[in-house]
């Protein structure tokens, strides 16, 4: 049998959440519906209620919707320079991701981006929780190294530098990352 239990921060009370019973690997659960309720919702302002019902439209439109007699039965909406919250949140917007960046490289290992990723869990088979991701701008080939914690980074990038610089016949020219703290000490800008 499997019981979910909350218990409030506040006090010691614990309350039965869900008491399930299994039977051939599946849940059996005792569910009590309950009658149907209503529920009011009611605006003063005539203006609020338009603005909500044609989903949070701003209210020049709203006027003239009505001054060109588009909705049936909508009145005049007044001005209102109140914006709701709801409004300025929903109507945010990113900037999309450009199609294509400013800056390519020409050849590999002209540049790398790399990121340490991490906590993972679970971890891997090997007891790994973090690892770094390299990827050349020019070709987007991606390395990838696994690590038991972050201070290996250092370890890594050099042996991927020394790797991939012995493949390629080339030398790493430059190195991008998102300045996390590992790419940071004394150590790394140093080796850089």
């Amino acid at each position: 049998m499997v019981v979910m239990e909350r218990q409030d921060t506040g006090s010691k009370s614990r309350s039965v959440l869900i008491r399930a019973e299994r039977r051939n690997r599946l849940y059996i659960m005792q569910v009590k519906i309950t009658s149907p309720a209503c529920l009011l919702s009611k605006m003063d302002d005539i203006s609020w209620l338009w603005h909500a019902r044609y989903r949070h439209l701003n209210f020049r439109a709203l006027r003239e919707l009505a001054a060109r007699e588009m909705a049936e039965g909508m009145p005049v909406v007044k001005t209102i320079e109140q914006v709701g919250d709801g409004c300025a949140l929903g109507k945010q917007h990113m900037t999309p991701f450009p199609r294509a960046s400013a800056y390519r490289a020409s050849g590999c290992l002209e540049l790398v981006h790399a990121d340490l990723c991490g906590h993972v869990t679970p971890p891997t088979l090997g007891g790994k929780l973090y690892f770094l991701l390299i990827v050349d701008d020019h070709s987007r080939y991606m390395w990838l190294e696994l690590m038991a914690t972050k201070d290996e980074a250092l370890r890594h990038f050099k042996r991927f530098k020394a790797t991939a610089e012995l493949e390629l016949s080339c030398k790493l020219k430059a190195f991008r990352s998102d300045r996390g703290g590992e790419f940071n000490s004394g150590a790394f800008v140093e080796f850089c």
